[in-house]
């Protein structure tokens, strides 16, 4: 393909010709003529080339956020690149503007690249162009050379323990407790010890085997878990921290669903509908919220909003906690769908974004935490949810 500066000189060849035969001056003719024997030398260094192929191959077809992902080219063997040629890799990601990576040829050995895993999303990788293009830049020839792939960046997932949370209420910080959410499955019994505690003598056990018996109850369990998670993006003070508050919750989502217990999330943005979603496994989960995206006030709109699951609300009763991930930006807990509001579950929000002020307006009864990163509000979250040294074991 011809360039401007191509065709400008092309202009400017049959121009300073056209002029030497009208005006009979040969000077005029050799600039034209050099102009030609140019345009003709391009023409020869950009002619199509066979035998360039090359293969993409990327680390995975799915990295966490903030995982290091590489990209390698591997230019086939007895691949012939042009003198007067380079490699371009377009990569293309939702959240950053197309951009083009020269490489330089090197046939005899792969290049890597570094992917750019920042932010979630699928990640367009390629296509791998062989662009030719002449000293002097008259004359450009970009040849296809390996397809383009597709990376997924889910949601950064941190291991957290809920097997271990200890049944008992949540302490709010102010006095208050919210009732129980964890389940103790009833494991065997075995005989009385002098220390044990009355409350748990299982007296039919007892009165049936002639001797004190008490019940061994099997470790904690949390068996339902229900997370909101505010899409506004005028609660977070920058998109970073929206990046974490999704870790926070695809954290949260799947170490629940790991368990076997129940995930149901909630995304709410404003005013707009509330979406649902209730989730079996893990891989889901990372899928669902690889394609979640803040918005603002203009996208609130129906079927504007970037979040996941349906607009259509199941009725029945909401057990087990409700953990609200939100940005400290907001004054207040988001607008909690219908099902929720009222709901007497223990409640943690949690807020990402630097200390400040607390919310002014939560529920009676709610926790409430400020983190700084997704690692920093798993553990306050771990923290709220198990009981406090008054409350239990």
């Amino acid at each position: 393909m011809i360039t401007r500066r191509g065709l400008f000189l092309v202009a400017m060849s049959v121009a300073l010709g056209v002029l030497s035969s009208v005006l009979a001056s040969p000077a005029l003719a050799v600039p034209a003529s050099a102009g030609a024997l140019g345009l003709a030398a391009a023409l020869v260094v950009t002619r199509p080339t066979t035998g360039a192929r090359a293969t993409l191959h990327t680390t995975s077809a799915s990295v966490p956020r903030g995982a290091e992902a590489r990209v390698e080219i591997r230019p086939r063997p007895g691949a012939h690149l042009p003198r007067f040629a380079h490699l371009r890799l377009e990569h293309e990601c939702p959240h950053e503007a197309p951009a083009s990576l020269p490489l330089p040829v090197q046939a005899e050995r792969p290049l890597e690249l570094a992917l750019p895993t920042t932010r979630r999303g699928p990640l367009r990788i390629g296509p791998l162009v062989l662009r030719q293009e002449d000293p002097l830049g008259l004359f450009r020839r970009d040849t296809e050379l390996a397809a383009a792939r597709t990376v997924e960046v889910h949601p950064a997932v941190t291991p957290v323990a809920v097997r271990n949370l200890a049944r008992g209420p949540v302490d709010s910080g102010d006095g208050q407790r919210a009732g129980a959410s964890l389940d103790a499955d009833f494991f065997t019994l075995r005989a009385y010890d002098h220390g044990d505690d009355p409350r748990h003598i299982h007296w039919l056990s007892s009165a049936r085997s002639g001797q004190l018996m008490v019940r061994r109850s099997a470790e904690p369990v949390l068996t339902r878990l229900t997370l909101v998670l505010d899409l506004d993006a005028s609660s977070y003070a920058d998109g970073m921290l929206f990046e974490e508050a999704v870790d926070v919750t695809a954290s949260l989502l799947v170490a629940v669903v790991r368990q076997g217990a129940t995930a149901r999330l909630w995304t709410v943005a404003g005013d707009a509908p509330s979406y649902e979603a209730e989730f079996g496994t893990g891989v889901r989960i990372l899928s669902e919220l690889s394609r979640v995206e803040a918005v603002t006030e203009a996208d609130t709109r129906p079927g504007r909003t970037g979040a996941t699951g349906r607009t259509a609300p199941r009725r029945g009763a909401v057990g087990g906690p409700v953990t609200v991930v939100t940005g400290s930006r907001r004054s207040g807990a988001p607008v909690l769908p219908p099902p929720l509001r009222g709901a007497r579950s223990r409640t943690v929000l949690l807020r990402l974004g630097p200390p400040g002020p607390g919310p002014a307006h939560v529920s009676r009864g709610t926790v409430v935490r400020t983190a700084t990163d997704a690692v920093h509000a798993l553990a306050l979250w771990s923290a709220a949810m198990r009981p406090s040294a008054t409350g239990g074991t």
